[in-house]
């Protein structure tokens, strides 16, 4: 019986925006699972834990993107990372001649932290970065999840993400009674087709009071 997962709907949003969308987690977590059932019929599949297809990505990465073309899903990745030059060109090479180019690829790599230094170098503002543990208690449960850390592949952070339905409630935490700049990247969430809402920037702050016209900051005695 397959259990939804949380990221299913991340993913697939991302794959609106992104040429490129990487699943990450140690093995055994679900993610070639996940990705397999939410796949489109059209995206073929292919591991490179296969030895003929290593092989191919080793010895000629044109002709292995020639063979198995796009949408493609690709599981294992991260044994055959040099790849992503290969795959750079291809989505770039879209872009300059007015195509779409959103979701290409889907990869799963097992090794994340091993992995980022090249994918930031070869696929920096190309790629959407997942990272996918074990069943929750709410998945097995079936209860929805409503609350989120976001880091995209340019390092941008929000410390929360609240999620009510459509509407999407940017949450920063800070030190300090009046933190500058707390706000400066609630702007990466317009990319998303939610409803995004004001956010909060948690803080010593006396009242709650506007910082911006999208934000306000909230005193954490209010909590």
């Amino acid at each position: 019986m397959y259990i939804k997962r949380h990221l299913e709907e991340q993913v697939q949003e991302a794959s609106r925006y992104y040429p490129v969308v990487m699943v990450c987690g140690q093995r055994q977590v679900g993610k070639s699972t996940m990705l397999s059932h939410i796949r489109e019929p059209e995206r073929r599949y292919v591991t490179l834990d296969d030895g003929n297809a290593r092989r191919l990505a080793e010895t000629d990465p044109a002709l292995f993107f020639e063979t198995y073309g796009y949408p493609l899903l690709i599981d294992e990745f991260q044994r055959v990372p040099s790849i992503l030059l290969e795959m750079k060109k291809i989505v770039d090479r879209r872009a300059l001649d007015g195509e779409d180019n959103s979701g290409m690829y889907w990869l799963t790599a097992s090794q994340k932290f091993r992995m980022m230094q090249g994918v930031s170098e070869s696929l920096a503002g190309r790629v959407a970065v997942f990272d996918m543990s074990g069943l929750s208690a709410a998945e097995i449960e079936g209860r929805p999840a409503d609350l989120y850390y976001y880091r995209d592949i340019d390092k941008k952070e929000i410390d929360l993400l609240m999620i009510e339905g459509d509407k999407l409630y940017p949450v920063e935490i800070k030190k300090g009674k009046e933190p500058p700049h707390a706000d400066r990247n609630f702007s990466v969430l317009q990319k998303f087709s939610m409803d995004i809402q004001p956010g909060l920037i948690l803080c010593m702050s006396d009242d709650l009071i506007p910082y911006s016209r999208n934000a306000w900051y909230c005193p954490v005695s209010v909590l």
